[in-house]
């Protein structure tokens, strides 16, 4: 969930080496502190396979109402589920602009350059026999003919995941693939990196990897709208092969973002979830059921948000809720309230996460403040993430104490 955030964390992390010794204790000493009964409406982050075989499953999870689940659970596990928690709604994890496709990743050799064979592999049919995806729908390198795959980053490691711009026939198969067979057993859908633009780093990915071979090093060190003919790159997004720019990029992202949510409103109907995962800020879609966003970025310490006389304060000039997240949250609140069908369950939440950036103590008193106010913003509790970037110590849970 957080791939939107991960060179903040790192710079945020350095920032805070100093302080980490002192900000584990608190952790430690808030999650006793906090132990105590369940809320029932709060939101979990991330439910697999194996968290059916921890210790605390399920007594220590009865505190949420809305359950974020890896996609591709088995029948049999998704029966556990239901059996140990019947009230919560399971809401099946995907990406904006991931794509899992067997067509090999440009800057990478050997078997571990595809995304399948996966759950999530698209590259599947349907009941008539008919394929859900294109391999040109993939922001392809024009050098190689492969697709653009920049979820490790820059001199890493290839993840391989395929990235898509959104377009009309593109929108709609992914669509439909989700539909029919990713929230089959699920109900709902959960859309992290809902991005007003496409992702800054990815793009930088993009214009990188698609130089002339040879020249991506030498061409990151001198990008500038001067840089030589073999810095240009040479990438296509619309399905046609076509050589696209940075701004091209965008402004299809940008058409065609809305057409996505709304294509899976459409096939899914009213009765299924669809949750985003957001910046601040963001513009508010009439398709969603609400939205998350990440509670270190909306407290007013961190740039954009710098505090200003907008802000919610708690006590002593501490900010509990940035004017930017405020309005973020509030404009969604206000168009999912419109629609009739959407408002009997929507969901809001701010997740908690990264004590050693902000300590766990502070969060749970800013988050208790901030639904005096806002009481229909739950509790998010994003255990996965903060366990794989800085480790169980630095995870935050208010009301109950998990299992690491």
């Amino acid at each position: 969930m957080k791939t939107m955030y991960r060179n903040h964390h790192e710079m945020r992390t350095m920032a805070a080496n100093t302080a980490v010794n002192g900000s584990i204790l608190s952790v430690i000493l808030w999650t006793v502190l906090c132990t105590g009964s369940a809320s029932n409406d709060a939101i979990y982050y991330k439910l697999s396979a194996a968290t059916l075989r921890q210790p605390g499953w399920p007594r220590n999870y009865s505190k949420y109402d809305v359950l974020i689940a890896d996609p591709g659970l088995e029948n049999e596990t998704l029966s556990i589920i239901r059996k140990a928690m019947p009230n919560a709604s399971l809401v099946v994890y995907t990406c904006m602009s991931w794509v899992y496709t067997s067509q090999p990743c440009t800057n990478c050799t050997g078997a571990t350059c595809t995304g399948c064979p996966s759950s999530r592999c698209i590259d599947t049919t349907d009941s008539s026999g008919k394929s859900y995806w294109n391999h040109s729908w993939n922001v392809q390198n024009l050098h190689d003919g492969k697709a653009v795959c920049p979820f490790g980053g820059l001199r890493h490691e290839v993840t391989p995941v395929a990235t898509w711009i959104p377009q009309k026939n593109s929108v709609e198969a992914m669509a439909r693939f989700h539909v029919e067979k990713t929230v089959v057993g699920y109900d709902g859908i959960y859309v992290d990196d809902f991005m007003p633009t496409y992702y800054g780093a990815w793009e930088t990915y993009i214009e990188g990897i698609t130089a002339a071979p040879g020249s991506m090093e030498q061409c990151l060190r001198n990008h500038s709208a001067s840089s030589p003919a073999a810095c240009h790159s040479h990438f296509s997004i619309d399905g046609h092969g076509t050589n696209a720019s940075v701004a091209d990029l965008q402004a299809q992202y940008a058409a065609w973002k809305p057409y996505y949510t709304a294509q899976l409103r459409q096939a899914l109907g009213t009765d299924k979830i669809i949750i985003a995962n957001v910046p601040a800020p963001a513009t508010p879609d009439p398709n969603l059921n609400g939205i998350t966003v990440e509670f270190e970025h909306c407290r007013g310490d961190e740039n954009p948000h710098e505090t200003t006389e907008h802000d919610t304060f708690i006590a002593d000039n501490v900010p509990a809720l940035s004017y930017v997240c405020e309005q973020t949250l509030l404009g969604q609140q206000a168009l999912t309230s419109l629609q009739t069908d959407l408002r009997h369950q929507s969901i809001f939440a701010l997740w908690l996460t990264h004590s050693e950036v902000i300590p766990a103590q502070v969060q749970c008193q800013e988050l208790a403040a901030i639904r005096q106010q806002f009481p229909w913003i739950r509790e998010g509790d994003d255990i996965t993430d903060c366990t794989r970037e800085g480790g169980p110590a630095t995870c935050v849970h208010c009301n109950v104490s998990l299992p690491s």
